[in-house]
């Protein structure tokens, strides 16, 4: 989370530069919602993965959550445009095979950043790619001059992140 939010900061830096057309963040991740099926609880309700699944997956239809991908007895869901706090995806009521449970009746969920599986690595660190594109006009040997100026002030705010330009 927090070299996705300094990305995010830097992205904001070199966008506001003049002859900047565009940043891209390479190597981020969206927020998520890892929901794990507890078959215990499941099997005391008398329902299968199969009925909760097919009901997550009619909730997120109804409600636009985000990508729903399923993976044994989890399912992750991309919240770019959905809930992203945990309180309304505990108190989620689903309908499951014609009974009502909450989605917390029958599986835990985790909000998150899924960061093992998306941040990249240079160095054997985590690290974020930012593409930057130059716009139309201005002349490439300028901008890279101010973008070492806008890295040098966002390093003294952050003292402990590193920010290393390659053309």
């Amino acid at each position: 989370g927090e070299l996705l939010d300094r990305s995010k900061k830097l992205q904001m830096y070199v966008q506001s530069m003049e002859h900047i057309s565009d940043v891209i963040i390479y190597g981020d991740a969206d927020l998520q919602v890892d929901i794990t099926f507890d078959t215990q609880k499941m099997q005391a309700y008398g329902l299968q993965n199969s009925e909760v699944i097919k009901a997550i997956q009619e909730f997120s239809y109804i409600y636009p959550v985000g990508n729903v991908d399923q993976k044994l007895n989890h399912i992750y869901v991309s919240t770019e445009d959905g809930k992203t706090d945990l309180a309304s995806w505990s108190e989620t009521l689903l309908n499951i095979a014609g009974k009502k449970r909450y989605l917390t009746d029958v599986a835990t969920v985790e909000v998150g950043y899924p960061q093992d599986d998306t941040i990249s690595r240079f160095n054997q660190k985590s690290s974020i790619t930012l593409k930057v594109l130059q716009a139309e006009t201005g002349d490439a040997i300028v901008i890279v001059q101010n973008m070492r100026g806008v890295i040098d002030s966002f390093e003294k705010n952050y003292p402990d992140t590193k920010v290393d330009i390659s053309l």
